[in-house]
């Protein structure tokens, strides 16, 4: 979410005033959760984030915001990190429990080490299934 709201900041000329950022960490926060599930019921979800600004923005506002915001960031939202390609990667290669939780601890000590920060998300998911995979064998 907030590396949404980064990319439509940057995206914009104008000055944002301060009661527009509620509608638009709350159009943010309706876009990401689109992205990241599959079951996504946006009728019932564009209400109830509405609702949690406490009627300060109706469902139809947070609808167009979130197009005004994808518009804006020309429809591209970032990825969802290291551990969900690592654990898509782990379904491929359908290990163990035991060895799905090995490469997790493997890709938690990752966040640890700022050498690591250089390496995109999808080398070190693969990295740490890779370790994992040799740990197990």
């Amino acid at each position: 979410t907030v590396g949404i709201i980064d990319r439509y900041l940057a995206s914009i000329s104008r000055p944002v005033k301060t009661t527009f950022f509620q509608l638009l960490g709350t159009a943010a926060l309706f876009w990401a959760a689109k992205v990241e599930d599959e079951t996504f019921d946006t009728e019932v979800s564009a209400r109830s984030l509405a609702w949690l600004t406490d009627g300060a923005h109706t469902p139809e506002q947070v609808v167009l915001m979130e197009h005004h915001l994808a518009s804006c960031c020309n429809f591209e939202c970032p990825g969802g990190g290291a551990y969900r390609l690592y654990y898509h990667l782990m379904q491929v290669a359908r290990c163990s429990q035991k060895t799905f939780y090995i490469g997790q601890c493997y890709l938690e000590l990752s966040m640890h080490f700022y050498r690591l920060v250089r390496f995109s998300p999808s080398l070190l998911a693969a990295g740490c299934c890779y370790l994992a995979l040799w740990h197990a064998a």
